[in-house]
């Protein structure tokens, strides 16, 4: 439920990213615009709630969730998204007539109705407190692939043969993919979103940044594909087709 709420928030942001492009929400743009900005920043802590989860279940600490657990990770997340949106609500409140404190406006419904994102105040409302979010999401990837492989190390002793051998329990190409899961569901794209937001001037450099934001806004695709086309998946499709047709 944690993931489907991270890809709902998702979706409704470059929804209205797109409604916003084709000029169809300018009747109500700064309306639109906080609402996307609460969206965005919702679904940058869902990711970490979503780390959270996940590390707690892969170290053993979850086996004993509470039944209501979903219900406060929500009124965790929701209450803290509407911390940053009432803060810049009131900036632009406040500070819209000031022409000294232009720059420090979040400018939302002023050129367009998004935040403007692309200015060093930005990172007081939107890059800092986002980064940070990735930062920590960071750390929990990293904890969590730590315990991964220190488990990895403990069956391998436990499985050692007697001949001196050690029996491969695994593949290389399994492992990266799952590495490549617990990335992805931890934010991984939003962690390259934000490294792509950097200006280098090299034609290597635009080429990522293309496939990197493709890649970004795909992000319930990705999803998709790394944890539900799996062998274990396609083989129960597989036989489900089977068993109808027979």
């Amino acid at each position: 439920m944690c993931l489907v709420s991270c890809i709902f928030c998702i979706f409704l942001t470059y929804l209205i990213w797109l409604i916003d492009k084709l000029r169809w929400i300018d009747d109500f743009c700064s309306l639109a615009g906080y609402i996307s900005y609460f969206f965005d920043f919702a679904s940058s802590v869902w990711l970490s709630v979503i780390s959270f989860c996940l590390w707690k279940q892969i170290t053993g600490l979850g086996r004993q969730e509470h039944r209501h657990q979903f219900l406060l990770y929500s009124i965790f997340v929701w209450g803290i998204s509407t911390i940053p949106l009432g803060i810049i609500f009131l900036i632009n409140q406040l500070w819209e007539k000031d022409l000294q404190k232009w720059n420090w406006l979040p400018l939302v419904g002023f050129s367009r109705c998004s935040v403007e994102v692309y200015k060093w105040s930005s990172w007081v409302y939107y890059l800092g407190p986002s980064i940070t979010i990735c930062i920590i999401n960071i750390i929990i990837f990293v904890l969590t692939i730590k315990h991964i492989k220190k488990t990895k190390r403990e069956i391998n002793k436990l499985t050692h043969r007697p001949d001196g051998t050690t029996m491969c329990l695994t593949v290389d190409f399994h492992k990266t993919l799952l590495y490549l899961r617990i990335f992805a569901i931890m934010g991984g794209s939003w962690i390259l979103f934000y490294v792509s937001m950097l200006e280098l001037n090299s034609k290597f450099w635009n080429i990522f940044v293309i496939l990197i934001r493709v890649l970004h806004r795909g992000f319930g695709i990705l999803i998709c594909l790394l944890l539900f086309f799996k062998r274990s998946t396609y083989r129960l499709f597989i036989n489900k087709i089977r068993g109808e047709n027979f």
